[in-house]
């Protein structure tokens, strides 16, 4: 990325969170292209507000003015969603976090500001049948799948993930992640928990960190990293046992280094300049070559892609309950597993990502491995 265009695009940034009330001059072009990279990472908002304050936004106000509507409207439905799951769970006594962009939002100057696609709800694995039968007969939900970590839903309005455990595949951190409601607690009488701030942070960093490994991350999950250590009081000692527990102090620290450079306008040190880059290359999560690049590591295509299309026995336990105890319906759930894959979207995701792992070099798997290796990963 162009150093200009760098500086402008994180003076047009924290004058959107309203860290500061810094001017910068911007023309059309300028404007047009810093939209463009924060829909791109998600941060539209952000941006939008940001030039807003500094008062140019009168400059393209009626171009971007169904993109903001549009915005706003996502966030309504996103809040009347949190509001009716809360509403359903206290109902039936059914204790639920409140995870990622439904919860953090809240650390935001306006929650609308915090884009995602979904809502993401956490409640107990008994809990689990009882929660989706409600939301279907009551609230007019549709099942659409079941993951190794959630069920998805959907009615006309939003996407619901309700997940039944926080675990994401990778063993160093799915121990802590496993103990999720021994680190709850209740915070009034609706039913709904809140993770103590340590592990909220913890939280947080390993959902960052999954997202590493499977192609990159953007902006946006350092900003609701940095708002959360910012806005939470935390015991660091705890919060250090944790990171040291799963092997993530490195990446805690160098995530932190990276975006308290960009808050307080100062210069990026020589070991994190990677990392900013591969955080602005991409979108929000990362990019597809990131993403297969990771998963060549130590691999050659061919068992690259075994690998791909037989996923393991763990892995298929928990995306089908009743293999549980059954080994022999092994072979019978590897390929139930592949017939979910033939829908379009998921066609088209698999043809980009087979494609490109027939492109990608040896040089760039190997760049991609160091990177990882740079930040303990």
């Amino acid at each position: 990325m162009d150093q200009t265009f760098r500086n402008k695009l994180l003076k047009v940034i924290r004058s959107g969170l309203e860290i500061s009330s810094a001017y910068a001059i911007l023309s059309e072009d300028d404007i047009r292209e810093i939209v463009r990279f924060g829909k791109k990472q998600s941060i539209f908002p952000i941006v939008l507000h940001g030039i807003e304050r500094m008062g140019k936004y009168s400059l393209l106000v009626e171009e971007y003015k169904v993109d903001s509507i549009k915005n706003e409207y996502n966030y309504v439905q996103r809040k009347n969603t949190i509001e009716e799951i809360t509403a359903l769970c206290t109902k039936n006594e059914i204790p639920h976090i409140l995870l990622k962009g439904a919860y953090l939002q809240c650390l935001y100057p306006n929650p609308s500001m915090r884009t995602s696609s979904d809502v993401d709800v956490l409640i107990k694995d008994e809990d689990l049948t009882r929660t989706v039968d409600l939301l279907v007969k009551e609230c007019g939900y549709r099942v659409i799948k079941r993951t190794f970590h959630d069920m998805s839903l959907v009615n006309s309005r939003v996407h619901l993930e309700v997940h039944f455990n926080i675990k994401h595949g990778i063993p160093e951190i799915d121990g802590l992640l496993d103990k999720a409601w021994e680190y709850a607690y209740s915070i009034s009488d609706d039913m709904r928990y809140h993770f103590t701030p340590e592990f909220q942070i913890f939280h947080v960093l390993a959902h960052m960190r999954y997202h590493m490994i499977h192609g990159g991350i953007g902006m946006r999950p350092l900003f609701d990293l940095w708002l959360l250590i910012k806005n939470t009081s935390y015991e660091r000692e705890l919060l250090n046992q944790f990171l040291h527990d799963t092997g993530m102090m490195l990446f805690f620290e160098k995530s932190i280094s990276l975006v308290e450079a960009w808050m307080t306008n100062t210069p990026i040190s020589s070991d994190i300049t990677m990392f900013e880059s591969y955080c602005l290359s991409g979108g929000v999560f990362g990019d597809s070559a990131h993403a297969v690049a990771s998963q060549m590591r130590n691999k050659k295509r061919l068992r690259y892609l075994a690998n791909r299309v037989f996923v393991s026995k763990e892995y298929l336990e928990a995306l089908y309950p009743n293999l549980v105890n059954r080994p022999f319906l092994l072979g019978f759930y590897q390929a139930r597993r592949w017939f979910r894959l033939m829908n379009k979207e998921e066609r088209l995701r698999i043809k980009k990502e087979v494609n490109l792992s027939g492109v990608i070099d040896k040089k760039q798997v190997e760049e991609y491995d160091q990177f990882l290796s740079s930040l303990g990963l």
